[in-house]
């Protein structure tokens, strides 16, 4: 199925016209104006959308920005380090004996949620 690709500021947008109208017609409503677009065959987008917003159009295929890449994957750690940091001092509540431990326990949890 042919799919309409353009590019962003962010990236890469997909149309995925249903057939029901003629694709010139999909294209003029869906494109903005002056904008290049490129029509493709569904095989020839990235099945994974995990570096989607790395995606470039090389003007033959798809390609993934290694840098961008390096940006998501970066993210996605200090997303994962934050998320581990909490889950620890929720974890932690249970090793409180007396009410100020508790106490400088929930504040930790605070902190980093």
């Amino acid at each position: 199925m042919e799919k309409i690709i353009y590019r962003t500021d962010k990236g890469i947008s997909i149309v995925n016209p249903t057939g029901e109208f003629p694709i010139e017609d999909v294209i003029q409503k869906s494109v903005p104006k002056d904008t290049d677009y490129w029509i493709v065959d569904e095989k020839d987008i990235p099945k994974d959308r995990s570096f989607r917003d790395a995606w470039e159009w090389d003007g033959a295929k798809i390609k993934i920005d290694n840098v961008k890449k390096q940006v998501i994957l970066d993210k996605k750690a200090e997303k994962d380090a934050k998320l581990n940091a909490k889950q620890e001092a929720i974890d932690s509540i249970d090793s409180a004996t007396t009410i100020p431990e508790l106490i400088a326990i929930v504040k930790k949890v605070i902190s980093v949620i």
